[in-house]
């Protein structure tokens, strides 16, 4: 059990960073699709 309850954050704390990550590369995307001529 406290495997799994400490383990839990972990996950959480990745899929955040994965998601932060994977905005902020979008974010660069449009700003480059915007600036392209």
């Amino acid at each position: 059990m406290p495997v799994v309850t400490s383990s839990a954050p972990k996950a959480m704390f990745r899929v955040t960073r994965t998601r932060s990550v994977s905005g902020r590369v979008n974010r660069t995307a449009d700003v480059t699709t915007n600036t392209a001529p």
